[in-house]
């Protein structure tokens, strides 16, 4: 059954590496609407290799040049994914980074170096600055919460096409982790659902 937020999702066509749809980043600006103090925040989720991190960057890029002297940033889970199985265990980590951000605190998180698999030290993310939080598994009941506007991120051709881009992107750092993740990805869908709490879906 269709739920409501569903049957009011808009969809949209972005090719990667070219603008963006102007009708998308309106409606993202306008839904941003936060006050500075509990900090604005946009959700962009989607499997690996779906296109999240190229299409952050053009939405941060093309929202500071509407927002009239507002800088976004951009922050996400790769720097808290607690190596190839973190998926889940970052989920909480994101909520809470988003929790406090929207109640006017500093966040703080502990890196993860991917090379030594440890924890870094603790860094610092100050309240204030709109933000697009981007990652595989960001968007959750509680995060929806938390959040703006939110979007889906969709890889037109499916697996094939985003294992492509993965691949291409990270190279055989990524090859022989690639099931890994994508296990991971495949079993938060039917934990968390995140097609249904997205108010856009953009297909790539």
């Amino acid at each position: 059954m269709m739920t409501n937020k569903q049957a009011e999702q808009r969809r949209f066509s972005s090719a990667l590496g070219q603008p963006l749809p102007a009708d998308l980043v309106e409606a993202t600006l306008t839904h941003a609407h936060a006050p500075a103090s509990e900090t604005p925040i946009i959700l962009v989720d989607g499997l690996s290799g779906a296109g999240k991190s190229t299409f952050a960057l053009a939405l941060r890029d093309a929202l500071n040049d509407m927002a009239g002297g507002y800088k976004w940033r951009i922050i996400g889970p790769d720097e808290w994914y607690r190596g190839w199985q973190g998926l889940a265990g970052a989920q909480s980590i994101t909520e809470t980074v988003m929790a406090d951000l929207r109640a006017g605190r500093i966040a703080i998180y502990r890196p993860w170096d991917w090379e030594a698999s440890t924890e870094r030290d603790p860094k610092q993310v100050l309240p204030g600055v709109p933000t697009i939080v981007e990652g595989c598994g960001v968007l959750t009941e509680r995060s929806c919460a938390l959040a703006d506007y939110i979007i889906w991120i969709e890889a037109e051709g499916g697996e094939p096409v985003r294992y492509d881009r993965a691949i291409a992107r990270d190279g055989d750092t990524y090859r022989p982790h690639w099931r890994t993740w994508a296990e991971q990805d495949d079993a938060r869908l039917l934990v968390d659902h995140p097609q249904e709490l997205a108010d856009a879906i953009v297909l790539t």
